[in-house]
C-alpha cells in the first residue's frame, strides 16, 4: 500500500508540473502581448468549432485584446524540454463576426 501511495503522490506532483507548464509554454508560442483568460470565453465552442474541434476540448485560452483569442492545446514535451509540441489555433472578431485566423504549432528539431 505504501509504493502505491508514493507512486499516487509522484504522479500528482508531475501533473502538477505541467499544470503549471501549459500556461507558460501556451504563453510562449503565442509571443507578447497575449494574455491567458481566466475561463474559456462564452462562445468557445462556435470558435472551435470554426477548425472542426471538440467543444470540449481542455485548452489554454488566452486573449490579445478584445478582437484577438488563442485557444492552446498544450502538449507536453516528451523528448526535448523546452518544446512542448503545442497547437494554438487564433481567432479574429472583424465587424462583429469572428473567423480562424492561424495557426500556431510548437515544434523543436534536435
Amino acid at each position: 500500500m505504501r509504493v502505491f501511495s508514493c507512486l499516487a503522490l509522484t504522479a500528482c506532483a508531475l501533473f502538477a508540473g505541467c499544470a503549471s507548464n501549459r500556461v507558460e509554454d501556451c504563453q510562449k508560442l503565442a509571443g507578447p502581448g497575449w494574455t491567458e483568460l481566466s475561463k474559456a470565453p462564452a462562445n468557445a465552442p462556435d470558435l472551435l468549432m470554426l477548425q472542426n474541434l471538440p467543444t470540449g476540448i481542455d485548452a489554454v485560452w488566452l486573449a490579445k485584446g478584445p478582437s484577438r483569442v488563442m485557444a492552446c492545446v498544450y502538449s507536453p514535451p516528451m523528448n526535448n524540454p523546452g518544446c512542448s509540441n503545442s497547437t494554438a489555433y487564433v481567432f479574429a472578431n472583424e465587424q462583429g463576426r469572428w473567423r480562424f485566423d492561424n495557426m500556431l504549432v510548437d515544434t523543436c528539431y534536435q
